[in-house]
């Protein structure tokens, strides 16, 4: 299907993991960064419209520590770069990418580009969805709030997916994990200013 994972890949080219992503690394944190910096930009822009919504907690009102930031780092890098991407891409995209590519059946030697971005575009919008139940145990739910989050989400997902389309998963999970430097330094700036 044109998907690829270093890892699992059976044809092989008898370099290691390590000097295959060699040359995705670059590209992948560079997206990653700039991915963060985008949803941090767009999260500003979309705030007036949301901040009634929000409780003075989830916007800043508490203070939290520089240990507070730095304790919830493994999650961010490993359950978003590693677990998500697995779920996500690998597991949901994929399987949408297979779908798509047999329903239409079009082609013998992999799906159309269409039926791929199809699939990073659904993928993208659940893996939006998927971040429901944790924004519903902060605040309830408006049709703001949940248009902030598909959207913020869908737009890192994309990227993800593409990735993950013209070079790897690892690819994608190493611009998962890149995507939360920006959000991190943004919470240590947030730390330092309250």
């Amino acid at each position: 299907m044109g998907l690829q994972s270093y890892v699992i890949d059976p044809r092989g080219t008898g370099d290691g993991i390590w000097q295959r992503l060699r040359s995705d690394i670059g590209l992948a944190v560079g997206i990653g960064i700039i991915g963060g910096v985008l949803i941090v930009v767009l999260d500003a822009v979309m705030m007036p419209f949301v901040a009634q919504d929000l409780p003075q907690s989830v916007i800043g009102a508490t203070r939290p520590t520089v240990l507070d930031v730095f304790a919830y780092v493994p999650v961010r890098f490993l359950y978003g770069g590693i677990t998500e991407e697995l779920m996500l891409r690998f597991g949901l995209m994929s399987v949408l990418v297979f779908v798509g590519w047999r329903i239409t059946g079009t082609r013998t030697d992999g799906p159309q580009p269409a039926v791929v971005w199809a699939a990073i575009v659904i993928a993208a919008v659940l893996f939006g969805l998927g971040h429901f139940p944790a924004l519903a145990q902060s605040v309830d739910l408006t049709p703001a709030l949940i248009v902030r989050t598909v959207l913020l989400n869908a737009v890192a997902g994309v990227l993800f997916g593409w990735l993950y389309w013209r070079r790897s998963l690892e690819a994608a999970m190493v611009a998962h994990a890149s995507f939360h430097v920006p959000l991190i330094v943004l919470s240590l700036v947030q730390v330092a200013l309250f």
